[in-house]
Order: C-alpha cells, then sequence, then structure tokens
C-alpha cells in the first residue's frame, strides 16, 4: 500500500522555489559563459588584425628602405660618390613603386 499523504503547502513552496533558484543561476551562468566566449573572441579578432597590419607596414617599410640600401652600396661601391644620380635613381625607381622620390644628402 501507498501512503497518501498530503504534501504540506511550505514544503511545496520551497521546492518550487529551490527549483526556480538553481534554474536561475544556471541560466545566468550561461549566459555569463557565452558573453565572455564573445567578448574573447572580439579580443582574438582584433588581435588578429593588428597583427595582420603590423607585418604590412613591416614589409612595406622593409621594401621603402631597401632602396636606401641600394643607394648605399651605390655609394660605398663610388667611393662616397654617385655618377649621373638622377639617372641611376630614374632606373631604380621602378623597382620601388611605393617609393616617391630618390634624393642624396650631400656630406651627411
Amino acid at each position: 500500500m501507498t501512503d497518501s499523504r498530503p504534501v504540506s503547502p511550505t514544503l511545496a513552496t520551497t521546492t518550487v522555489v529551490l527549483v526556480f533558484l538553481v534554474s536561475l543561476l544556471a541560466g545566468l551562468g550561461v549566459v555569463r559563459y557565452q558573453s565572455d566566449q564573445q567578448v574573447r573572441q572580439r579580443q582574438l579578432a582584433a588581435i588578429d588584425m593588428a597583427r595582420f597590419h603590423i607585418n604590412s607596414l613591416q614589409v612595406q617599410l622593409e621594401r621603402n628602405l631597401s632602396s636606401a640600401y641600394a643607394l648605399a652600396a651605390l655609394i660605398r661601391q663610388g667611393q662616397g660618390e654617385i655618377r649621373d644620380f638622377e639617372q641611376v635613381a630614374g632606373q631604380l625607381l621602378p623597382f620601388y613603386p611605393s617609393v616617391r622620390a630618390l634624393a642624396l644628402s650631400p656630406g651627411a
């Protein structure tokens, strides 16, 4: 035979409140976790974008400086002078499309 005693109203209310609070806390935990994951993903995307731009700047700077290195090599070879500098610069510029002009600074 089964015991058919009625459940007291306070026990039922307490059980409902406890189940509600546990569910609420679990839901809040899930929302917080998802929010933290979204923030982390955005941070990683920003870091990746910054790295890409830094790398692009570095490559561009190295390309631009290579024209200066070429001029320095020509100056060393010419023992401090470059004959027909305008002609040499005109021939070098097509190899460095991002460089607008080449110039020498005598005595520097």
